[in-house]
C-alpha cells in the first residue's frame, strides 16, 4: 500500500515539473529528449548499430550508460 502511495506521489511530482516524463511499464522513469546530430555521425551510428545488431537508439543509450558508469568508477577511485 505504501509503495502505491509513493509511486503516485512521484508521478504527481514529475507531472508538475514537465509534461514529457512518463512511466514505462516494467521500467524506470523515462524522459524524452531531442538531440541533433551531424549527418555524418548519424551514418556512423547507424552502421555501428547494424553491425552490433541493435537499433540506433539502443546503441546511444548503451554507450552513454557505459560512459556514465566509467566516470562513476573513476570518481570512486580518486
Amino acid at each position: 500500500m505504501a509503495k502505491k502511495k509513493l509511486a503516485a506521489a512521484r508521478e504527481k511530482q514529475w507531472e508538475k515539473e514537465d509534461g514529457e516524463t512518463t512511466l514505462v511499464h516494467g521500467a524506470s522513469w523515462m524522459k524524452r529528449v531531442n538531440v541533433d546530430f551531424p549527418v555524418d555521425m548519424l551514418r556512423r551510428l547507424n552502421e555501428e548499430a547494424g553491425r552490433v545488431g541493435i537499433n540506433r537508439q539502443a546503441l546511444i543509450k548503451m554507450w552513454l550508460n557505459d560512459r556514465i558508469e566509467l566516470l562513476d568508477e573513476k570518481r570512486k577511485a580518486s
